[in-house]
């Protein structure tokens, strides 16, 4: 398991695979379960930052946007081997490993997560929708 190798915006994997990513950089980059991580800045869709790729750097997901659609800025794996992310407004979501689905579990600006969480579950299909 080996992490790729960033250098002015260019990530290349160990399989050679390269790709020229807006605001790339090694800090945003982790490895966890044979899977890579990459928090980009400067994206079109600010709110989709997050991407996933296996080890061979094929892209596997781009994570949903959280409910406030803005962009995520930390990852966290727990003792269990869950995934979490962060985002600016300090809410924090647990993620789905295989599809970068999210599931909001709470933050200072939300009483409860029965909203959040409705509001992802329709962009997600809204988008799904689009994608066929």
């Amino acid at each position: 398991m080996t992490i790729p190798k960033i250098q002015n915006n260019v990530i290349t994997f160990s399989s050679g695979k390269r790709y020229k990513m807006p605001e790339a950089h090694e800090d945003y980059c982790y490895e966890f379960n044979n899977l890579i991580f990459l928090i980009l800045g400067d994206l079109e869709d600010i709110a989709r930052n997050i991407w996933c790729f296996d080890q061979e750097g094929n892209k596997l997901w781009e994570i949903e946007p959280s409910s406030a659609r803005y962009p995520y800025h930390l990852l966290d794996v727990d003792k269990q081997g869950r995934l979490y992310a962060r985002d600016q407004t300090g809410a924090n979501y647990a993620i789905e490993l295989e599809t970068g689905y999210i599931e909001f579990l709470g933050g200072d600006k939300y009483a409860g997560a029965e909203w959040p969480n409705t509001l992802i579950r329709q962009r997600r299909e809204e988008r799904l929708k689009t994608e066929k």
